[in-house]
């Protein structure tokens, strides 16, 4: 949606251009101007006419900024390369539920189990759940034993190599 502020700013710098020349058809005045502009100097033979100017560039800057800012918009709806690099960045990720009635503690050293026979290392435990690292893939196996439940997941860039290894996770326990 396009900002209120820049639709008053472009009717400011339309009124104001109107306003010049106006003032040049209608007031014949003589007089020169001198307008220093990126190094370079103008001479505007009129009042009227640096007013019409003005307007003119107010319009000009109102209008590029609406472009830009509808440039911004369209590359947060998507298909852009910004977009598509979060793309790859994002993993694939497969998990897999199976009821398990087994203690707690069991379950766990199960699962240390199956994610070292399944090529996973830097095994760690938090709470319920066993984790570890292959490569850029991540796998965790969750004991949740109190629903008597164990939930199978691996994350990774590739879908199909992360169902792989989900498969060799649970046969692994």
């Amino acid at each position: 949606m396009i900002s209120i502020v820049q639709w008053i700013i472009m009717g400011f710098g339309m009124a104001l251009a109107l306003a010049g020349l106006l003032l040049f058809v209608f007031r014949q005045e003589k007089g020169t101007n001198r307008v220093k502009l990126l190094g370079q100097e103008f001479v505007l033979s009129t009042p009227a006419l640096v007013i019409f100017i003005s307007g003119c560039a107010v319009v000009v800057i109102a209008t590029l900024s609406l472009s830009e800012k509808k440039l911004a918009q369209e590359e947060i709806k998507g298909g852009t390369s910004s977009n598509q690099a979060i793309e790859k960045q994002a993993h694939e990720i497969r998990f897999l539920a199976k009821p398990v009635k087994m203690p707690r503690d069991e379950c766990m050293t199960k699962g240390k189990e199956a994610l070292n026979r399944s090529g996973f290392t830097g095994i760690d435990v938090a709470d319920e759940v066993v984790y570890g690292y292959a490569q850029e893939y991540t796998g965790a196996i969750w004991c949740y034993s109190s629903n008597d439940l164990v939930i199978f997941i691996v994350s990774g860039p590739n879908l199909q190599t992360a169902s792989i290894k989900l498969t060799n996770l649970e046969r692994g326990f």
